[in-house]
Order: C-alpha cells, then sequence, then structure tokens
C-alpha cells in the first residue's frame, strides 16, 4: 500500500476527532494499567500477549470480571487506534496522546508531522529516525502531500 502524505492543514483539520479518539483512548489506558496492576497485586501476570488473546493464564474465579475487563479495555483501546489509523495517522503511543502523520517537508524529505493530545494545532515535525525526542518546531518550513509541492509555511 502506497504511503499517504499529509499537508499541515489536512492535519490540522482532523485535530478535533484525534482529540476526543486520544482522549479516549488515553482514558481507557489508564483504566487498563490499574486493572494490571491490581491483577498483578494479587499474582496473576496478565501481560499484552495474555490481552491480546495470544497467550493463556490460569485465572482464579476470584480474577476472572477482571481479566475479562481488561481484555475488554484492551480490545476498545485497539479500536481507538484502529480509528486513528482510518484517518491516516500513527499512533505512537496512546500513554501520551502521540500521532503522526507523514508529510514532504519542502516538498522532497519525507518528514512526520508530529501531534500530541492538548495541542490545538500540529506544531512540530521530526525524522522518521529521530521520533518525539527529535520534535522540531514547524517554522521554516513547507509541508505538503506531493512531491514539490507545500501548501502552507509551518508558522502560516
Amino acid at each position: 500500500m502506497a504511503r499517504r502524505y499529509f499537508t499541515l492543514d489536512q492535519v490540522d483539520d482532523l485535530i478535533p476527532q484525534l482529540t476526543a479518539i486520544m482522549t479516549r483512548a488515553m482514558q481507557l489506558h489508564g483504566l487498563l494499567a490499574r486493572t494490571v496492576r491490581t491483577l498483578a497485586g494479587a499474582g496473576l501476570r496478565v501481560d499484552h500477549d495474555v490481552l491480546a488473546g495470544k497467550k493463556s493464564i490460569s485465572v482464579p474465579a476470584h480474577a476472572r470480571v477482571a481479566v475479562d475487563q481488561a481484555k475488554a479495555l484492551y480490545d476498545s483501546i485497539l479500536e481507538d487506534v484502529a480509528a486513528v489509523e482510518a484517518l491516516g495517522g500513527e499512533v505512537k503511543g496512546v500513554d501520551q496522546g502521540l500521532v503522526d502523520f507523514w508529510s514532504l517537508r519542502d516538498g522532497e524529505v519525507e518528514v512526520l508531522l508530529c501531534w500530541k493530545l492538548g495541542e490545538k494545532r500540529c506544531a512540530y515535525f521530526h525524522t522518521p529516525e529521530a521520533g518525539f525526542a527529535g520534535r522540531q518546531p514547524l517554522d521554516g518550513h513547507l509541508f505538503g502531500n506531493t512531491r514539490s509541492t507545500a501548501l502552507r509555511h509551518g508558522g502560516a
């Protein structure tokens, strides 16, 4: 499947939807983390493979409801991630509300427009190698969805 590139305006237009989806996903993630910690305190190790159904564990009767709740929370988070992916974004951290969108900086260089829950607009980008730690302000660059095309300055 060909990579989809976004203009800065296209990403900014998605922020209301992203805010709703990622707010819900973060809340679910917090509930899931608490449930998993509670289960761990009861001596049950419920990890990603258990939640994804790739591995089964012996669950005592008193913990079945909590394990089922954890699996349901996990499935709901996956649905939210799929909703972001359907918009063209890549969730980079549910717990931080991070979403990236591919773009072409100055019409040539592949970069990721980087948005974090709580930001009113997309104001940063990073190279694929740099990740979140390498976020840079958009100012001084153009971001387009086709080669040699840029539809908006980062500072506009």
